[in-house]
């Protein structure tokens, strides 16, 4: 996970083995780090050669 501050917000990201973002969270963070907001889910698939073939994300409501 990596978490950053991006304007007011509070954000989280998880990455795959690659290190591109698979999941974002975007909200406060409380004080446990956990955040409280949305919760989004990136669809990416590749070719065979590696190659991007498809790379939008999903919302998937509230956390």
């Amino acid at each position: 996970m990596i978490a950053q501050k991006f304007g007011r917000y509070d954000i989280a990201m998880k990455t795959d083995a690659e290190g591109n973002p698979i999941l974002l969270f975007i909200g406060k963070a409380g004080d446990d780090g956990m955040i409280k907001g949305d919760h989004f889910s990136r669809r990416l698939q590749k070719d065979p050669e590696g190659k991007v073939i498809k790379d939008h994300w999903d919302y998937k409501g509230k956390v």
